[in-house]
């Protein structure tokens, strides 16, 4: 019948017969699975879950967020690792999580991973508008620190290296301990030794 994709896909063939005869979905549950096949690295079947989560029908409106972040991080895991999704299925579901969750803890945290998402998607004014709203609207938030490492990516990628070069080292001066600084030190080396800035390539090899 109709049920056998459903239950190669999601593994929730069995509750949906459940559910279907007493009208009622315990979403909370079918979420924690879904949040569990994310934890553990299965991010195709927890995408495919979560999918299947937000077309039902009565979604309770506290958890419509949690869904759609969710969902949202998953389709950047699976983009990351080059698998079926795009770059602007990402950014949409970014902006719908930001629509469902203005005013709440993970705020901050929406935005930064929208302006990153526009930096996928080629949209470079949008993500600066992003990142400014963050550093505005909570200027204290550790994410902030994180902003030239992003930006630095942004312009290497882009093969703009004088401009990624001084962007690695704002963040590699004020964040040397960090995994990103560490991440960002043979690029941040290769661009200083381009720019033919040999003394602080050196300074940055110690770190490689």
């Amino acid at each position: 019948g109709n049920d056998a994709p459903m239950e190669e896909e999601t593994g929730f063939a069995d509750i949906s017969r459940l559910t279907n005869q007493d009208k009622e979905l315990d979403f909370a549950l079918l979420f924690r699975l879904a949040s569990e096949s994310h934890e553990q690295g299965r991010f195709q079947e927890a995408y495919t879950r979560l999918i299947w989560i937000g077309k039902q029908e009565g979604l309770p409106l506290d958890l419509a967020p949690e869904v759609v972040f969710l969902q949202a991080e998953t389709c950047s895991e699976l983009l990351s690792r080059e698998k079926n999704v795009t770059k602007e299925e990402c950014l949409s579901l970014y902006l719908r999580a930001w629509d469902l969750s203005e005013g709440s803890p993970r705020t901050p945290l929406i935005l930064f991973r929208m302006a990153e998402a526009y930096l996928l998607a080629s949209e470079p004014y949008n993500a600066e508008q992003s990142f400014a709203r963050l550093s505005r609207e909570f200027p204290n938030h550790p994410l902030n620190q994180l902003i030239p490492h992003v930006w630095g990516n942004y312009h290497f990628q882009r093969n703009e290296f004088i401009k990624a070069a001084e962007l690695f080292w704002e963040f590699f001066q004020a964040n040397a301990a960090t995994d990103e600084a560490r991440e960002d030190a043979p690029r941040l080396a290769l661009v200083l030794n381009l720019n033919k800035d040999h003394a602080r390539a050196m300074e940055v090899v110690q770190f490689i």
